[in-house]
């Protein structure tokens, strides 16, 4: 029963640093697309 549900748990884990992950990424490609278009 512990097993299953720290299963579950790291599987939530994994999924929310996967989505901060993916808005990190969003962001720097926005910053890095604006610098590069005002050079």
């Amino acid at each position: 029963m512990y097993i299953k549900n720290k299963r579950d748990n790291n599987k939530i884990e994994d999924f929310g640093s996967y989505q901060t992950l993916f808005l990190i990424e969003f962001f720097y490609f926005e910053i890095a697309y604006s610098s590069y278009t005002n050079y």
